[in-house]
């Protein structure tokens, strides 16, 4: 990836202009699959939480801390979201609705439950 878009702006750069990519970091992918037993037990939460069952979305991010407890401490990483499209989520205006606030505390008991009884969630 760093390669392609070096070669990218290599190739749209004036001769005028000199530019210079450095890449600092970088952390790998992590998923964690729908039919895992922990994503079972964050459905069901939702589901008490909000009194339907989650959309499941794919999501670009980089929270490398997510890669090392997956790597290090081996086990899933399931990621909670409760922002609402409108959320204006890391801008200025950046807010979260107190109702989801609350459902979402909810939804977090019920999380932390069912993993510590995943066969009751």
């Amino acid at each position: 990836m760093v390669q392609a878009l070096r070669g990218h702006i290599a190739g749209t750069l004036p001769t005028t202009v000199r530019a210079t990519l450095r890449m600092v970091s970088s952390t790998g992918p992590v998923e964690t699959m729908p039919g895992h037993p922990a994503m079972r037990v964050a459905a069901q939460a939702y589901r008490h939480g909000f009194g339907r069952a989650p959309v499941l979305l794919r999501s670009g991010g980089t929270i490398p801390a997510v890669s090392l407890m997956r790597d290090i401490l081996g086990i899933p990483v399931v990621l909670l979201g409760f922002t609402l499209p409108d959320a204006g989520i890391h801008g200025p205006n950046e807010q979260l609705n107190l109702e989801v606030f609350w459902r979402s505390v909810d939804t977090c008991i019920w999380f932390l439950h069912g993993l510590a009884r995943p066969s009751r969630a």
